[in-house]
């Protein structure tokens, strides 16, 4: 714990809201703890990543990423899909000579880096579950 911080029975008033320390959930999702309090600031949870998720994300309930790797595809081959068919899971009747090209192990680690492979959503959130079913969006536009 941070020298200074007031605690009652020896937890934060952050710890007692949520159910977890702003540093023990930094140190899992790989940020700051001030990324943690300003996700409060904004979102007024700390679960959540984003402010809404992407048409992908809302669409089928996982990242381009995850698709990406469930159909052996390169993300921008899924963003692809999706902008020409409407479907991710649609096959051109066109020959590719791309297909079955995923992302090389350099390339992953580059497009991670600018692209983070992250749900908008933290696992702990009340409507995480919603989300991943990719039922969000109907009525939550």
């Amino acid at each position: 714990m941070i020298k200074g911080t007031r605690t009652v029975n020896g937890k934060t008033p952050f710890e007692q809201k949520w159910g977890i320390s702003a540093n023990e959930l930094a140190q899992q999702e790989g940020v700051g703890t001030p990324a943690i309090h300003m996700r409060v600031n904004l979102y007024g949870t700390p679960f959540q990543r984003k402010a809404k998720p992407t048409n992908i994300e809302r669409k089928y309930g996982a990242t381009i990423f995850e698709l990406g790797k469930q159909l052996n595809l390169h993300p921008i081959s899924v963003v692809q899909r999706e902008l020409w068919f409407g479907d991710v899971y649609r096959e051109s009747d066109r020959p590719s000579h791309n297909r079955g090209k995923s992302l090389k192990p350099e390339e992953e680690k580059k497009w991670r880096k600018h692209y983070k492979d992250v749900f908008w959503l933290h696992e702990n959130h009340p409507d995480y579950d919603r989300a991943r079913a990719g039922n969000w969006g109907e009525d939550d536009a």
